[in-house]
């Protein structure tokens, strides 16, 4: 399954996904992942099509030059970088474990490396500077996937 935002380069994606893997098994899903409703909508499409997961990779992820904010009212790299990835992911635990193994995998970047986590100001109110948002949101990322690792530990999903 491959899912994105933009249907027209979604499809393009997976037409070239197939030409090179000859794969027709592989479905496109239109999903905004820093809106939660979007996020519970594509679960419970995920979960009808496919009655294994085996894998997970959460590569969303945007750099935003200036301050905005998603459908739910959260910061956007925020909503994407990390609370997206983590309602996608807590939602698909259960199958994953009965697919187990399953592996799960958390992209960054390193600019993590010059994240520190604002948690007086997450969602940029009070100053937005894009890079400090955007390495915070990367830091966090990284964060969630080492609790993801501890918790999961010994049920046959395996975290980065």
């Amino acid at each position: 399954a491959l899912v994105g935002r933009n249907r027209d380069r979604g499809e393009a994606a997976l037409a070239h996904i197939r030409d090179k893997a000859g794969s027709a098994k592989a479905r496109f899903f239109s999903a905004d992942l820093s809106v939660q409703g979007e996020v519970r909508q594509l679960v419970r499409d995920l979960l009808t099509h496919y009655p294994r997961l085996d894998v997970l990779i959460n590569n969303a992820g945007a750099f935003f030059h200036r301050r905005q904010e998603s459908g739910d009212g959260i910061e956007m790299t925020w909503a994407l970088n990390v609370l997206g990835p983590f309602l996608l992911t807590r939602l698909l635990l259960e199958r994953l474990a009965a697919s187990a193994p399953a592996r799960v995998i958390l992209i960054s970047s390193f600019v993590q490396r010059w994240g520190r986590i604002h948690f007086d100001d997450l969602q940029g109110r009070q100053r937005y500077n894009r890079v400090r948002a955007y390495s915070q949101s990367k830091l966090a990322a990284v964060l969630l996937s080492c609790e993801f690792a501890r918790r999961l530990g010994g049920t046959g999903v395996t975290v980065n």
